[in-house]
């Protein structure tokens, strides 16, 4: 979670953990001491902040009270059914 060599600035998926609180402590030290010599990365964090602020409330406007959508309609049924497990991670089949 170090400032990359090339651009001296922290990157976007550092910023984003930094705001979600998914780094280790280490890492939260080392960010907060580059912000506090960087106004640019001040500037893009303050950015990333508003950015996940305005999809948490997209989010939070479709979907009010947390209930789940359901995009085709439940059809109750006696026909058999299969079900397919996709793994993205399987080696090409």
């Amino acid at each position: 979670m170090q400032p990359t060599e090339q651009s001296e600035h922290l990157d976007e998926k550092d910023l984003e953990l930094y705001l979600k609180a998914q780094l280790s402590d280490a890492s939260i030290s080392a960010i907060d001491a580059h912000l506090g010599r960087c106004q640019q990365c001040v500037d893009e964090l303050a950015e990333q902040d508003r950015c996940l602020a305005y999809l948490a409330e997209l989010g939070a406007e479709e979907n009010p009270g947390g209930a789940e959508k359901w995009v085709y309609p439940r059809v109750a049924t006696d026909e058999p059914a299969s079900l397919q497990i996709l793994n993205p991670f399987s080696a090409g089949k």
